[in-house]
């Protein structure tokens, strides 16, 4: 069974929204000038602190395209790094100052990215970043990981990872209009996540692999993937109890399930996450 689109009003609800606070109601504002438009807002917020890590997020990334190729990766890091800052600035989020990531080779090993070991440190920014957009974080111990691994399960460089690294598997079912659907029972309030399969990857056989927390089903001669996951979308007024039941599902839908930490939706893509041990992609 086929969702219809929600919509506020005549116009449809988009996924391009926020992870935290989105605002389905709001107006969106065309600009070729992000930057521009992101200080201006702190500007207005009175949000000091966070213009400063914002500018010098603007430099950095400035100054990088200026750069050769080898060198630019360094300046964009601290790009990341200080527009993250603001953002947990301007959220209120606790952090401590230093990254929370480190990187090391071993004196012995040869130039690969396979030797190159990025370990995620149990607090600093990172670990507050990822606390803020609810995934799961180190709590005791650090994580290891090798560049390799990570690059591997990076969606936008994962299919020039795969023309190089030839024997790694693919990991990426790619989606299309993706978006929140409704029961088409006016009467009902049931509403979920839904996406279209690539014709591609509309095989049973590479369906198999989804996470637990999705189905795949056919109509028309179409592939389909949706979420188990359930929840409630109101017309009109509702008891306010609800509608703050309402708002945090519709915050937290397309995080992953608090029970599943090997699935994730990313960039309208379903990603079939692989561990460290494992030779092939599994959930």
């Amino acid at each position: 069974m086929l969702g219809e689109n929600i919509k506020i009003g005549n116009r449809r609800v988009w996924m391009h929204k926020a992870i935290n606070h989105p605002d389905f109601a709001s107006e969106s504002v065309l600009t070729r000038d992000p930057w521009s438009f992101v200080e201006l807002w702190l500007k207005r917020q009175n949000k000091s602190e966070a213009l400063s890590f914002w500018s010098q997020a603007r430099r950095f990334h400035e100054a990088a395209k200026y750069m050769d190729v080898e060198a630019s990766p360094l300046s964009l890091y601290y790009s990341f790094l200080n527009a993250t800052k603001a953002l947990l600035v301007v959220r209120g989020a606790t952090h401590a100052e230093n990254h929370g990531v480190t990187g090391d080779r071993p004196a012995k090993a040869k130039a690969s990215l396979a030797n190159e070991a990025i370990t995620f440190k149990s607090g600093g920014i990172l670990p507050a970043l990822c606390t803020y957009l609810g995934e799961s974080t180190v709590t005791h111990t650090a994580e290891k990981y090798n560049l390799k691994d990570l690059l591997w399960n990076v969606p936008f460089v994962h299919r020039a990872f795969l023309h190089t690294f030839r024997s790694a598997p693919e990991l990426f079912i790619p989606l299309e209009s993706a978006c929140y659907v409704k029961h088409p029972d006016p009467k009902a309030r049931e509403c979920w996540f839904q996406a279209e399969v690539s014709p591609r990857y509309a095989d049973g056989r590479m369906l198999r692999n989804i996470p637990h927390s999705f189905e795949w089903f056919t109509e028309d001669g179409r592939t389909y993937i949706r979420r188990k996951k359930r929840f409630n979308w109101w017309r009109g007024k509702a008891p306010q109890a609800e509608k703050l039941l309402a708002a945090k599902a519709a915050r937290h839908i397309s995080q992953q399930d608090s029970s599943d930490h090997s699935s994730y939706l990313w960039e309208s893509r379903l990603v079939v996450h692989q561990t460290k041990s494992e030779q092939q992609p599994t959930i």
